[in-house]
């Protein structure tokens, strides 16, 4: 199956190439136009130029700057939350963004605006089509650099163009920057007002509840907070003057404070002079009460100073909230004044010493196949549109008597003893009866009176008749088909086996002329 298969490959092949020679001068012809046509395009058209410049596509630092002085706990959080801080999208996206319209516009205008300067016009000029074919924006593999291609016919046009291509991406991305920051910034604004209200507001309840029951600063609070109450002392006594002098007695946690002064000199003074004097001595019976009354005056329930330390430290939390919110605010507002160039330019424009384009052996190459094919074709679809059959092949398959024997194209003595073996033996009937001779298709008449001459001879004075008219042939003893590839339609073909069908009469086979009859 295989082996069949390939026959019948390298049969089509051969008989392909059988075809193009025959109509070799209409694929010489068709090749010859396509390789001038090609030719005179390539050197009519004006040379195109490549202009290059490469970017990094690195978002460099956008967080807010510390405040010296101040203790934020995390100031760039939330301008990274906004969008302030850079965030890594995918580099093929940001390309693509970069191609748009949205972007690139600005520069589209500025092209097209110079064009009209030179006298072109450009009123049928459109955005897609001017990045197809004068832009070209690769991404290097495995890297955030950027290439950037513009090609043009004005040499002198490239390296502006790409400048404008430079400046329109810092823009870009210097815009997406000032609206983070810019959003960032009133974020923040909103939320110092929320959060002064929330702080002022837990100040009020922590001093009220302060002065109703006669506390100080230190009142149920550990030790370890003295350092954080000395501040918180002096915010509480500065906001609640400011905000409500009316409920706030400054000198309610001072006069507290100075108690418990007091009693701790008086306790130490107790402790120093027991050591020295007895217990029922007046001055430590006197010192004794002293502590006593003052520890009685300074007690208070529990639950009250449990109270009045939540409400302290609610207070010193929002405060201190406050100023890290503040501290965000002045950070990124000096962010947004800074002058950053996000992207980074890594090479200066430049333009190619010789012309990209027109390539003008691709061109010629181009155009002679494109003619070599479009001859090829024109070869073969001529040939089948004339319904003549070229091959010994399909000459058999259609014809269904025995092929006795195949002449060459010249009369010679071959063409003698192929008929004298004829004569004698296939179409040898014994009888008296005239022998048929049927050229089918456009078998040249010197073939014909040459064929005639030598079966008269070999068939030494019997009648022999040369005719394509059935009804004069169908009284002979037998006949004998007269073939010549490229002179035969299928029609022709089909038409004649009918009629010898009809006929009846029998017939002895065919002769196979040569293909390279003339007419």
């Amino acid at each position: 199956m295989t082996n069949s298969s390939n026959k019948d490959e390298e049969i089509d092949l051969i008989e392909t190439a059988a075809s193009i020679s025959r109509n070799r001068k209409i694929v010489a012809i068709c090749s010859l136009s396509g390789l001038l046509l090609s030719g005179a395009y390539a050197y009519t058209k004006p040379p195109v130029w490549e202009g290059q410049i490469q970017i990094v596509l690195q978002n460099k630092s956008n967080l807010p700057s510390r405040i010296p002085g101040k203790d934020l706990s995390n100031p760039s959080s939330l301008s990274s939350l906004l969008g302030a801080a850079p965030v890594n999208s995918s580099l093929k996206t940001e390309v693509k963004i970069l191609q748009s319209s949205s972007v690139l516009k600005p520069v589209f205008d500025y092209v097209k605006k110079e064009k009209v300067y030179l006298g072109l016009d450009v009123s049928g000029w459109r955005y897609s089509s001017w990045v197809r074919s004068n832009l070209n924006i690769e991404l290097q593999k495995g890297t955030s650099v950027l290439d950037i291609f513009y090609y043009d016919t004005n040499k002198e046009l490239i390296v502006p163009v790409l400048k404008q291509i430079t400046k329109t991406y810092q823009e870009y991305s210097g815009r997406d920057r000032k609206r983070s920051l810019s959003q960032a910034i009133t974020y923040l604004e909103e939320q110092i007002a929320n959060m002064r209200k929330e702080s002022n507001e837990s100040m009020r309840i922590a001093q009220a509840f302060s002065i109703k029951h006669q506390l100080g600063l230190k009142d149920g609070l550990p030790a370890a907070s003295d350092l954080m109450l000395g501040a918180g002392n002096s915010l509480m006594a500065k906001d609640s003057q400011a905000k409500d002098p009316q409920q706030f007695d400054p000198n309610t946690p001072r006069r507290h404070d100075r108690l418990y002064e007091k009693l701790t000199n008086l306790e130490s003074e107790l402790i120093q002079k027991s050591a020295l004097l007895k217990p029922n001595s007046e001055e430590i019976i006197s010192l004794q009460t002293k502590v006593d009354g003052l520890r009685e005056s300074l007690s208070r329930p529990k639950e009250v100073l449990l109270t009045h330390r939540e409400l302290l430290r609610t207070a010193l939390i929002d405060e201190q909230s406050l100023v890290s919110l503040e501290g965000q605010l002045q950070a990124t507002r000096l962010d947004k004044a800074k002058q950053t160039t996000p992207w980074e330019l890594i090479s200066t424009p430049t333009v190619l010493d010789a012309p990209v384009a027109p390539k003008k052996s691709r061109i010629i190459a181009i155009g002679f196949l494109a003619g070599l094919v479009i001859g090829i074709a024109t070869a073969l679809i001529r040939e089948r549109k004339t319904g003549l059959i070229f091959t010994t092949a399909e000459l058999k398959e259609k014809i269904p008597y025995k092929l006795l024997e195949s002449l060459g194209s010249e009369p010679n003595e071959t063409w003698s003893n192929a008929v004298e073996l004829l004569a004698n033996g296939p179409i040898d009937t014994g009888s008296n009866k005239p022998i048929a001779l049927i050229p089918i298709g456009n078998i040249p008449q010197a073939t014909q009176e040459e064929l005639k001459r030598l079966f008269k001879k070999a068939l030494n004075g019997c009648e022999l008749i040369i005719s394509k008219n059935l009804l004069e042939t169908r009284k002979c003893a037998t006949q004998l088909l007269i073939v010549a590839p490229g002179k035969v339609k299928r029609s022709q073909l089909e038409q004649i086996k009918q009629q010898l069908f009809l006929q009846g009469s029998p017939v002895a086979g065919w002769v196979l002329l040569d293909p390279k009859l003339e007419a």
